[in-house]
């Protein structure tokens, strides 16, 4: 596949139009390389995820995260530069699908939303003059759960190692609200809608402060892993004669219990 052909593919499935205007979601560096036959596709564009893609020789790096928001000058020794410069030795493209990923409702963002089986979902927030693209979601249950059994269903389906809670507990959980990634400040959003919940990847301290929601923090990288996981997975049924490989990562969070706590 020529290289034109692939970003023309991935701006349908990912649509420009969709992305947040602080992001930088699109090519991030671009590589001579016209015919791609290998794509790599990640979270998130860390050095070992590159070293990684580049020993499979991977013609086209996808990632959803950009490798940076604000143009660095690389004139340090630092990963950014040194990606940049493992990339162009090997004139391969780097490109992110950000928000406009994320914004792109009936896209690989609302697997969590499939697993759960939700039911009349809708936008969570939905984008300001941009028709029908939006942040997070909100649906139904197929049927009303007891808090700590939505908890056990909830990282059941999305592997995550722990769960962190702010705002107003529900006795019973039937209509749910998410946005992954850092999307805690949407609780309002989710009130109006009559959620019971607000899950998401980032709580801050003041937002736990504030709500008026009950908000499931299961960490930014559980959410977002699975949904590039089936993104890749996407990709590959669409691509004729590509080879498309997905780069597991792991959390750069993890818990941690002291002795004696």
């Amino acid at each position: 596949m020529q290289c034109p052909e692939l970003i023309k593919l991935l701006e349908e499935l990912a649509p420009p139009a969709a992305a947040a205007a602080w992001d930088n979601s699109g090519i991030q560096v671009i590589g001579g390389k016209q015919d791609i036959r290998r794509v790599a596709v990640a979270l998130d564009p860390s050095e070992s995820t590159i070293d990684r893609a580049l020993a499979f020789q991977a013609d086209f790096v996808l990632c959803h995260h950009p490798l940076w928001f604000e143009p660095v000058f690389p004139n340090k020794d630092t990963p950014c530069s040194r990606i940049l410069r493992k990339l162009m030795q090997a004139d391969a493209w780097l490109y992110s699908a950000h928000t406009s990923l994320d914004g792109r409702p009936d896209g690989p963002v609302r697997w969590l939303a499939r697993e759960l089986e939700l039911s009349a979902v809708c936008l969570l927030e939905p984008a300001e003059n941009s028709g029908p693209y939006g942040f997070g979601f909100c649906g139904d249950l197929p049927a009303k759960r007891e808090f700590n059994d939505f908890i056990a269903l909830l990282a059941a389906k999305t592997g995550a190692n722990r769960v962190n809670l702010c705002g107003p507990r529900p006795a019973r959980v039937g209509r749910v609200a998410c946005c992954p990634g850092s999307g805690s400040g949407l609780w309002a959003a989710a009130a109006a809608l009559g959620a019971d919940l607000l899950v998401t990847g980032d709580v801050k301290y003041h937002t736990a402060l504030e709500t008026e929601v009950c908000i499931l923090d299961v960490g930014h990288f559980c959410l977002e892993e699975e949904m590039m996981r089936r993104f890749a997975a996407d990709l590959q049924m669409r691509l004729a004669g590509v080879e498309v490989k997905f780069f597991e990562a792991a959390d750069p969070i993890a818990p941690y219990y002291p002795k004696g706590a």
